[in-house]
């Protein structure tokens, strides 16, 4: 794999804010830099809570706060909360992100956006080391609603 054309990314699925509140606090533990978790819920009772838990404000120290986002009805997704995408995602516009379909199968895809419309959380967590994807793996393990899936998501026009 070259690093200089793909990003690897972890992925979990969440039904409630307490753990995920879990989730961020065992990645401080290990050391991971939770600014780059990026957080995607559609509108809804999950969402108002999660911003209400992850929102960064100003105050904040933008460098410890997830990026959430909350897609409407037509599928559009704004950010909520300070600071711009995660560096190790930045090459990938934030539409390319939240567009599954353009990075993993369609079958992976539907099924993500079937958490979402069913009032679920994904978490997308860049791993920028074997390290770093064996410790976020175990602890998306623990606390998510299923299965942790790794991807490789490409630059360019097709999914890795």
């Amino acid at each position: 794999m070259q690093q200089d054309d793909k990003s690897r990314v972890a992925i979990g699925v969440f039904s409630d804010v307490v753990e995920l509140r879990r989730v961020v606090k065992a990645f401080k533990g290990c050391g991971a830099d939770t600014n780059g978790i990026v957080l995607l819920a559609d509108a809804g009772k999950l969402s108002a809570q999660l911003e209400a838990e992850f929102a960064a404000k100003p105050s904040d120290d933008e460098r410890r706060s997830p990026k959430l986002f909350i897609r409407d009805r037509a599928k559009r997704a704004a950010l909520h909360g300070a600071g711009a995408l995660p560096l190790e995602l930045e090459q990938s516009a934030t539409h390319r992100l939240l567009d599954f379909e353009s990075w993993i199968s369609s079958k992976l895809s539907k099924d993500l956006n079937e958490h979402l419309a069913a009032g679920a959380c994904i978490l997308i967590f860049p791993v920028a080391s074997a390290e770093l994807e064996v410790q976020v793996s175990k602890i998306l393990l623990q606390h998510s609603v299923g299965s942790v899936q790794l991807h490789d998501m490409g630059n360019g026009n097709n999914p890795a």
